[in-house]
């Protein structure tokens, strides 16, 4: 049974075709930068926790090493890294220097804009949370911020040393 309007083909003519790329084209620019803005606020997230976990195992280390472990952030170069202090016997250098095990790099879209040490805000020069081998910390509070405006909080509690992430 045929019907009366079309003969034989049932496609899509240009002119539908264009209609509709037009539409999926605008509904893509309106949609993609909310889009990008939930991307960047899982990398935000997933970062935030990633860096927690480097200050837990700080900790961790501090503790089963019994010597303070130290978290030196590093603003200008975009990374954060562990470090120990040398013990006396140690071959490397002498008693008191500090030797690196292990950098992690801070996102390029992610920036450490405030550091709190109590009421104390570090400005111009390089932050250290310090761990110590009974779980204890200095404490801090450390704000994390994307391009886009997103935001979260490391909380590090000086009496537990244990960090906690929180996301404004």
């Amino acid at each position: 049974m045929k019907t009366a309007g079309r003969k034989g083909n049932s496609g899509l003519t240009l002119i539908e075709l264009a209609v509709v790329l037009t539409l999926a084209g605008v509904v893509f620019v309106i949609v993609f930068p909310n889009l990008a803005g939930l991307f960047s606020g899982r990398r935000l997230m997933g970062f935030s926790r990633e860096m927690a976990g480097a200050l837990d195992y700080a900790r961790a280390r501090a503790v089963i090493e019994g010597r303070p472990q130290t978290v030196r952030i590093d603003r200008q170069e975009g990374e954060y890294s562990l470090r120990r202090k040398r013990q006396s016997g140690d071959n490397f250098g002498r008693s008191g220097e500090e030797e690196i095990v292990r950098t992690w790099k801070i996102p390029d879209e992610i920036k450490v804009s405030r550091v709190e040490f109590g009421t104390r805000v570090t400005e111009g020069f390089e932050p250290v949370i310090r761990f110590y081998p009974r779980g204890n910390s200095n404490g801090a509070v450390i704000t994390l911020e994307t391009v886009q405006g997103d935001r979260a909080q490391i909380r590090v509690k000086p009496f537990t040393g244990r960090s906690e992430v929180t996301v404004n």
